[in-house]
């Protein structure tokens, strides 16, 4: 499925799993209802990025399992990126990361986007766990996961490990 095909979305937001050629054009080619152009010129590439283009290389199946761009609705502008970092392991883990652009942060959109990826990992029936980790120190991102039902499982050297099961649900 080409990756403007592949998309999710939610009152306000629409994800859109990261391809080669959006990166390399700078733009994304949003799909119907939207029929939109997004423009990646200006977007901060991590270096998240350059890894997860080389894996998605190496195995196209990653897909959906990798880097997604979250899109705001309103403003047709990409305000971060969210994604797992690859696809369901043995034990049917994954690991969920994301960030949004400081203009845009405080918004409530990280916990919409985290919420529409996990639905999409229950979704998936490849998922038992969902693993999140953060540093102790970043107050926003732990009410995110804790909003979202994640539980802490570790906290060593500032960092907090969290899980999250589907039979748990999250306050909001």
């Amino acid at each position: 499925m080409p990756a403007t095909q592949l998309h999710l979305h939610t009152t306000r937001l629409i994800l859109i799993p990261c391809v080669r050629s959006q990166v390399q054009d700078g733009e994304i080619d949003l799909p119907a209802p939207w029929n939109a152009t997004v423009s990646l010129l200006k977007y901060p590439f991590g270096s998240h990025f350059a890894h997860y283009m080389a894996a998605l290389d190496a195995d196209p199946d990653l897909l959906g399992w990798g880097i997604w761009f979250v899109i705001a609705k309103d403003k047709l502008t990409v305000v971060g990126d969210i994604g797992f970092k690859g696809v369901p392991n043995e034990k049917r883990a994954v690991e969920i990361g994301y960030g949004l652009l400081p203009n845009y942060q405080g918004l409530g959109y990280a916990t919409e986007a985290v919420r529409e990826l996990v639905s999409f990992a229950w979704d998936s029936r490849k998922v038992a766990v969902i693993e999140a980790d953060c540093f102790d120190t970043n107050n926003a991102s732990i009410r995110v996961l804790e909003k979202l039902g994640f539980v802490q499982c570790e906290h060593e050297h500032g960092m907090i490990g969290w899980k999250l099961r589907p039979d748990y649900q999250g306050t909001s």
